[in-house]
């Protein structure tokens, strides 16, 4: 006897809604999740939450890791993806990722860390491709950045920042302009159309001091030092291709 071909999809999204439940249950729990010990443990329940809403699957075949004919085969569905509120919450999700790894930018990250930040940026990375490749940018709201104000038509939406009502509204309904805070405060932020800025972002976050990366080299574990290259990597070929 044949099974209701609905049954399954219906039984994963109602597993998927009972763990974004639970996982948002535990995220309460964090009255200030950025101090303390708690860091690690933030950055993995964001991670987590992140691979609730994107396919990590489809993002490392979109970047290469299988050649160009797998690349090719995914980027509809990303593109897909991409125009759905479920992209813009895992790009929420990534960048409270970055916010806890930054947090604990004067500690060496470990190696689980440091994937966790590789697979954040590979996700940052892929939204901003392709948000570049369908020809949506934040051209009515380009902000120049002036050291130490910004002279903006309108605020930059924190992804690695505090839950505002901006951050709702882009969730929600695509408003506002997503950007990443660089490390470095004489920098401009990163934002998510401009991906090889992202991953600058990413290669400080990963190298935990940018002004002291040689410094810390040695003491940094070989996982960390391949990471870092293989972002160093993506960053180069995506500034080569012009996204």
């Amino acid at each position: 006897m044949r099974g209701n071909p609905g049954g399954s999809g219906l039984l994963l999204a109602a597993r998927f809604q009972e763990l974004s439940r639970s996982l948002e249950t535990f995220r309460i729990l964090f009255d200030e999740p950025m101090h303390g010990h708690s860091n690690s443990t933030f950055l993995t329940l964001e991670l987590v939450s992140m691979h609730l809403h994107v396919s990590l699957e489809d993002v490392q075949l979109f970047a290469g890791l299988e050649g160009e004919e797998e690349a090719a085969r995914v980027y509809p569905s990303l593109c897909d993806w991409m125009k759905t509120p479920t992209s813009r919450q895992a790009m929420w999700h990534a960048g409270q990722a970055v916010r806890a790894a930054k947090a604990m930018a004067s500690h060496h990250l470990d190696a689980f860390q440091s994937i966790a930040v590789y697979h954040t940026s590979l996700a940052l990375w892929a939204y901003g491709v392709i948000l570049n490749a369908n020809g949506i940018s934040y051209d009515d709201t380009i902000m120049a950045y002036s050291d130490p104000v910004f002279a903006t038509s309108e605020l930059p939406v924190w992804l690695d920042g505090i839950d505002t009502v901006a951050t709702q509204r882009f969730i929600a309904l695509n408003r506002g302009m997503p950007a990443l805070q660089s490390l470095q405060e004489s920098q401009p932020p990163a934002l998510i159309h401009d991906p090889a800025a992202i991953l600058e972002v990413i290669i400080d976050v990963l190298l935990c001091n940018p002004m002291s990366s040689e410094q810390l080299k040695p003491y940094r574990q070989p996982v960390v030092e391949n990471l870092v290259q293989l972002v160093y990597g993506l960053r180069d070929a995506t500034r080569k291709a012009g996204v």
